[in-house]
Order: C-alpha cells, then structure tokens, then sequence
C-alpha cells in the first residue's frame, strides 16, 4: 500500500478525534491483514468467473434427439431434462437423417436455439 495513502488515512483519523501510537499499531495490523488476504480473494473471484450459468452452462453438454425432423431444419432435442429448439452446426448435414434418440452435444448458443453436433463419445450418461 503506498505510504501517501496511509499517512493521508491517518490525518484524516486525527482530525475525526482518533489519536496515539495505540491506534497506529491497530491501522498497521489491519493493512498487514488486508494485504494477506488479496490471495485469497483472487482465488475466490477467479472461480466464480469460471462458473456457467443460465444457457452457458449447455454448451459442452451432451443430450438426445426427440424429434428428428421440426419445421424450418430444425430438431428438437433434449438437455439437462429441459428441451430445445437445435439446429446443426455443420449445415451440410440433413438434420431430417439423424434418428431419434441419437447423441448431440452442444457447442453454442443462438439466440434461442442451440447449435449442435452428433455426438460418438464412449460417454454413457446423457444428460
């Protein structure tokens, strides 16, 4: 912490009424204690940033096909038991070909549809 800082908090506690070397030993303990904990803060604010939610938090998961043919090219499919409008990342694909009960797995959001991919992973669990 920069010196100027620190002087300047302490005229400023002063002026409020607070004085002697007794209060100066308590304002360093306190910075001493802030600075030890700025790791920890990081560490807890950097994993709050790594966590999905809302519709983020679909995109890497794996579902099923429901409906293999909806209107407009689309399909519908089945995610975290909640279903969805999905359309094909890969738009050479014929979404009509793909079988109910088939594998996808997300790999983006569109407004209101998730783009997918077939999925052939030896993962058994669908979720």
């Amino acid at each position: 912490m920069n010196n100027f800082f620190v002087r300047l908090l302490l005229i400023e506690l002063r002026n409020a009424g607070f004085e002697g070397a007794k209060y100066e030993e308590n304002l360093e303990q306190i910075v001493v204690a802030l600075i030890a904990l700025r790791p920890v803060a990081r560490r807890v604010t950097r994993k709050s940033l790594d966590t999905k939610t809302g519709v983020d938090r679909l995109v890497g998961a794996v579902g099923e096909v429901i409906e293999g043919h909806a209107p407009a090219g689309l399909i519908r499919v089945r995610v975290e038991r909640e279903e969805w409008n999905a359309v094909l990342e890969d738009s050479r694909e014929d979404a009509s070909l793909l079988a109910i009960g088939s594998r996808i797995k997300v790999v983006a959001i569109d407004g209101t549809r998730l783009v997918v991919n077939l999925y052939e992973g030896s993962d058994s669990q669908v979720s």
